[in-house]
């Protein structure tokens, strides 16, 4: 960019998030039917270990991931995941 910093992307807002809200909820999930609340600084920890994890596996940069799932928080861990 012309400004010198780099652009915004849907992971780089996603991670900004995380550092300003830290322990507030990002989302909710269904356990034992009750709904248990995830902070975005834990669900940043879960996407940036699902990150590294693809990396170990040899993924890079543009590669192509597939994410065969129902509608579920671990599919948002492995998009953003992915993206970062």
């Amino acid at each position: 960019m012309p400004d010198g910093r780099a652009p915004e992307t849907i992971v780089s807002r996603f991670f900004a998030n995380a550092d300003r809200l830290g322990a507030r909820p990002s989302h909710h999930f269904k356990r034992d039917g009750r709904w248990v609340p995830v902070g975005w600084r834990s669900a940043a920890a879960i996407v940036r270990s699902v990150a590294a994890g693809l990396v170990d596996c040899g993924h890079k940069p543009g590669d192509a991931v597939a994410i065969l799932s129902a509608t579920r928080r671990e599919w948002l861990y492995t998009d953003l995941g992915n993206l970062a």
